[in-house]
């Protein structure tokens, strides 16, 4: 409901039943949703103000009736007006019948003419001024009825479009903004959809221009700033999961399952996978001949880059090329911890409960544990959920000098190890 139409709801002399239903009707046509979830918004405010001005009256106390006039979009003016005139919106409050009244608010005397012919004890509906209510809880009101409007549409699209939250889709660029957002059509079974994908949600580093064909994760619902939009993201880690069962026949065949996914958009990502069959070898069929299935998804992940140069006028030129690690999945979690931490050679794992563990390894092997600014031990920890104690061997490590540097452009020409450019190592390193 527009903000100056709701607070010409409110008369200055009186509440106005008939002008509040157009007005509700008008709001209910504009918005898709029912008439009836307006005026329940309205019940919480007015409660509030009937508790507030009457003292001990409480929720289940308080009724309201109305009557939904029978407008149809092609009834004249005229059958709307009269239609409108019946409309009725009442509240009561029910009290208790007693001999003598001790509170008003909560009860009424038996020689009452609303008691008349009922016993002590009994309830009786008394009605109650509307407009001072009303008058009281308009602006409480008007923020319930946006609420409730947002989140019946919310609900709405929720159904209409849960088919497609979940999935990856392929998207059209249609414009892109100076900020990094980028404006984009797909097409689900015929239907068009205008979304925008935000600059946080893109992958570091990548170059996206008008015209360009992008695979994006269909996030969910969301609400920023009191909009509802259908989120979309190049960053969720079921991208990649989506994006690499479409490339596996034997994952799609149930041969091959994916057990969990870490990713750290742009950097790396870390895969579990699992094999059902005897004759298959799970990391084998993932990668493929030479690689090359991997290839594929690695090319819808990564985006355009820039020739080895960073862009002055974009923040979005970094080149970073994320990379995936297929590890394979071990119902041990000691042995699936080792796996996870792989490339580095990892001397004993003590599990010491069902979420940690402690990481022994050699000093030299201290930086691919760690990996490049901690990323390997966290892709680690989020992929087997346990948080990780990484402990060097000889309890105190001193790194060569260089040996944490910052070499993540190397990362995929160095056999996948990791380093890190934290110089000020401490003895250990825990990674949730």
């Amino acid at each position: 409901m527009k903000p100056e139409a709701a607070n010409d709801i409110i008369k200055k002399d009186s509440f106005n039943p008939a002008r509040f239903f157009a007005m509700a009707e008008e709001t209910a046509r504009e918005k898709r949703i029912d008439v009836k979830s307006i005026l329940e918004a309205i019940r919480e405010p007015i409660v509030i103000a009937i508790k507030k001005d009457m003292p001990g009256v409480t929720d289940a106390d308080v009724e309201i009736e109305y009557y939904i006039p029978q407008v149809r979009d092609h009834d004249s003016d005229a059958k709307k007006d009269r239609e409108y005139k019946k409309a009725k919106f009442d509240i009561f409050v029910v009290k208790t019948i007693v001999d003598e009244v001790a509170n008003p608010n909560l009860e009424i005397s038996v020689d009452d003419e609303l008691a008349k012919g009922q016993d002590v004890g009994g309830k009786v509906r008394v009605q109650v001024d509307t407009f001072g209510f009303m008058r009281t809880s308009t602006n409480s009101a008007k923020q319930r009825m946006r609420q409730k409007m947002r989140d019946t549409k919310k609900a709405r699209l929720s159904r209409k479009w849960k088919d497609i939250i979940g999935t990856v889709k392929t998207a059209d660029v249609t414009d892109t903004f100076d900020n990094g957002d980028v404006r984009v059509e797909l097409v689900d079974r015929n239907e068009k959809f205008d979304l925008t994908l935000f600059a946080a949600d893109r992958v570091p580093g990548e170059i996206i221009n008008e015209g360009d064909r992008i695979q994006v994760f269909v996030a969910g619902i969301h609400e920023v700033e009191r909009e509802v939009f259908l989120k979309i993201t190049r960053t969720h880690k079921d991208l990649v999961r989506i994006l690499l069962e479409r490339e596996i026949p034997e994952i799609q065949m149930g041969d091959v399952e994916v057990m969990s996914v870490s990713r750290m958009c742009g950097i790396r990502t870390k895969i579990a996978v699992r094999s059902n069959d005897d004759n298959v070898e799970a990391v084998g069929a993932c990668l493929g001949e030479k690689g090359r299935r991997l290839e594929k998804v690695l090319y819808s992940i990564r985006g355009r880059r820039p020739n080895d140069t960073k862009s002055e006028d974009s923040e979005f030129a970094a080149p970073r090329k994320e990379e995936i690690d297929i590890i394979l999945y071990k119902d041990d979690p000691a042995e699936y911890i080792k796996e996870a931490l792989k490339p580095a050679q990892i001397k004993e794992i003590n599990v010491t409960s069902e979420t940690t563990a402690e990481v022994i390894v050699t000093d030299e092997n201290m930086t691919p544990a760690i990996g490049a600014k901690g990323n390997n031990a966290k892709l680690a920890a989020q992929l087997t959920g346990y948080v990780l104690d990484i402990i060097p061997e000889t309890g105190i490590y001193k790194p060569k000098p260089g040996e944490f540097d910052d070499v993540d452009n190397a990362e995929t020409e160095t056999d996948n190890t990791d380093n890190t450019d934290n110089t000020d190592t401490p003895e250990t390193e825990t990674a949730e």
